[in-house]
């Protein structure tokens, strides 16, 4: 009888004689490396479960504030209900970074609608499920005309911001919104179209970064 025995360094199967000894030490390697990842991943999680507590009650807390549902949280996220509700309670998660980017997103235009609302502009929704508004004047001191997302940063979400500033549409390409600080990095983008209307392109104007404080009025 022969046994396959695997080196997992090489890749390579070896042929050894089948005894019970070596079985044993085979098996008992293989436990001890699962049980050293375990207590990697135990450590790594006591390491950090106070500052994941703190974030998601944080986060938690201004979702709430905002009469935000966790369900349509989750809806506009991209993540399960369940998902977010770990991640709220400091539980780990998978793509941790990512959510709380979300999160941060989500509040951003929570704000801007609000205060768009509560000065009478309009806010509507295109069959693109892009989002139109005029820009106010304090976005315009700063940025010239546009914050928005899309795809290529926001993976769980493909909508994307849009602004129609007098006839002239712009876009942000870029967003990396960090909800603990406000700090926030974009990149401003015209969209060019033909005259028929029937293909666009976008043109990159301006690139930046600010924080969202300077948009408080």
């Amino acid at each position: 009888m022969k046994l396959y025995v695997i080196n997992g360094g090489q890749g390579k199967a070896e042929k050894v004689e089948a005894e019970p000894q070596l079985i044993d030490t085979v098996l008992s390697e293989q436990n001890s490396a699962t049980d050293w990842k375990e207590e990697l991943r135990e450590k790594f999680i006591a390491e950090n479960e106070e500052e994941w507590a703190e974030v998601g009650n944080d986060l938690r807390a201004a979702r709430i504030e905002r009469g935000i549902s966790l369900a349509s949280a989750a809806r506009q996220i991209g993540f399960s209900t369940s998902t977010l509700s770990r991640f709220e309670k400091g539980q780990p998660v998978r793509n941790a970074n990512v959510i709380e980017r979300s999160y941060g997103m989500m509040m951003t235009i929570h704000e801007l609608e609000s205060r768009l609302m509560a000065e009478g502009r309009d806010i509507y929704y295109d069959e693109d499920e892009e989002l139109e508004f005029e820009i106010p004047e304090e976005i315009l001191k700063f940025s010239m005309h546009v914050m928005g997302r899309e795809h290529e940063v926001w993976d769980y979400d493909y909508k994307r911001i849009r602004i129609d500033a007098g006839g002239e549409e712009f876009v942000i390409g870029k967003w990396d919104f960090k909800f603990s600080t406000g700090d926030f990095k974009w990149t401003l983008c015209k969209i060019v179209r033909n005259p028929d209307g029937s293909q666009h392109h976008m043109e990159e104007l301006k690139s930046g970064s600010a924080n969202f404080e300077q948009f408080t009025y």
